[in-house]
């Protein structure tokens, strides 16, 4: 019984993993064609086919995974199938020589981003039918239990006083510690990958919990990480641009109820292409982690600071006008020319200039939906760049 509980963990390990992996190589995947929707950046091209190479590697290593349930392979030739698709239209909206604002390239990505969305739903669906599995594997273990139970009983009721030490013994030593794995198991199943088995028998069951908290953990970990992905830009670490808008509508509904202020400031580094042509795509990315950084060091823990796609990033304020908002715009543009330094020495180049151009709309005063907010916000940042950029333009007259 003990041996079958370690083969149930070890395959659950074997199984859930490199699916949960997958599901995070596909997130990650997705996100250079999303940004080269909003930027045109041809380097997105690159990253994607490098991301890309990764997920069938992936898909590759799972194939020579043996699932116990056949179910759990056709959920991973689903997840192949789906991906194809979305590789298919992920390609078609990279190949679009001008993507920003072009309606053709935004059906492909919609159409990358469902089934893209479809292939990590199946590599789930893995996750749960191994979880299944488990589940079952310990319900085995549960009656085997319930039959040493009645073993014992029957040990009792004949009066046997030694019966009753191997009683105690068996109840301390195998009875326990079955009904903790049992437990662990049903916890896990239910999603709950915090909960830690402790057994100190010192044999084989011991070693059972050790391997069960061992898979427990190493779940919670790539959970965490999906988590953080599926919400971070993977360059600067700030909110990517979905996240984004959901939080700017939590927030704008936040406003509208409190009657409270929001300013949102849009940001774009002047003249990147050229600075990517100059110094090298490498430089480029080092320029705009520090770039990110400096926004984030001048925001206040409750603003919302994203990676708006390429080298545009943008700063919701909650509770903030336009003249705070304008305060923050400044600060920000001081911050990254104190910058240059440190860009100029981790790019090897003695003279570096970055600039930022801003445009700001508020609300309620200049927007009354979210979308409008973002769209007043960018026609500024627009006439900022137009002025001559390394500008802050909030209003329509400045």
């Amino acid at each position: 019984m003990i041996e079958k509980l370690q083969l149930s963990i070890q395959e659950g390990e074997e199984e859930i993993l490199p699916a949960i992996q997958q599901q995070n190589r596909i997130n990650m995947a997705i996100m250079p064609p999303n940004d080269y929707l909003g930027t045109g950046d041809p380097e997105e091209v690159r990253r994607f086919d490098r991301l890309a190479t990764e997920v069938d590697r992936g898909f590759e290593h799972i194939a020579r995974v043996f699932f116990s349930i056949p179910k759990e392979r056709e959920s991973v030739q689903e997840a192949i199938g789906y991906w194809i698709v979305a590789c298919h239209e992920a390609m078609f909206l990279l190949g679009i020589h001008k993507p920003v604002g072009n309606p053709e390239a935004v059906k492909h990505m919609a159409l990358m981003d469902f089934y893209a969305g479809r292939a990590v739903k199946s590599l789930g669906e893995v996750f749960i039918l191994s979880q299944s599995e488990r589940k079952k594997d310990l319900a085995d273990a549960n009656r085997s239990n319930d039959q040493m139970k009645l073993g014992m009983i029957l040990i009792v009721v004949g009066g046997l006083g030694a019966g009753v030490g191997s009683v105690f013994f068996l109840n301390r030593n195998v009875m326990v510690p079955l009904r903790s794995l049992s437990e662990g198991a049903r916890r896990l199943a239910e999603g709950n990958l915090d909960h830690h088995i402790e057994i100190s028998t010192g044999d084989e069951l011991e070693e059972l919990a050790l391997e069960f908290n061992q898979m427990a953990t190493a779940l919670r970990g790539s959970h965490a990480e999906l988590q953080h992905l599926a919400i971070h830009d993977g360059l600067t670490g700030l909110v990517n641009h979905r996240e984004f808008y959901l939080r700017l509508n939590e927030e704008f509904s936040r406003s509208k109820r409190h009657k409270r202020p929001i300013t949102l400031l849009m940001m774009d580094v002047d003249h990147f292409k050229k600075f990517n042509d100059l110094h090298g795509h490498p430089q480029g990315d080092l320029a705009l982690k520090l770039i990110a950084a400096a926004i984030k060091e001048c925001a206040r823990k409750s603003d919302l600071v994203a990676r708006y796609g390429g080298e545009e990033f943008a700063v919701l304020l909650p509770e903030t006008s336009l003249e705070e908002g304008l305060e923050l715009g400044l600060r920000v543009q001081k911050k990254v020319s104190e910058s240059m330094p440190e860009i100029g020495r981790l790019t090897r180049k003695e003279k570096i200039e970055v600039t930022l151009s801003i445009g700001m709309a508020a609300f309620p005063n200049e927007a009354s939906t979210p979308e409008e907010l973002v769209r007043v916000a960018d026609e500024r940042l627009f006439t900022a760049k137009n002025r001559g950029r390394n500008q802050i333009c909030g209003s329509g007259k400045g």
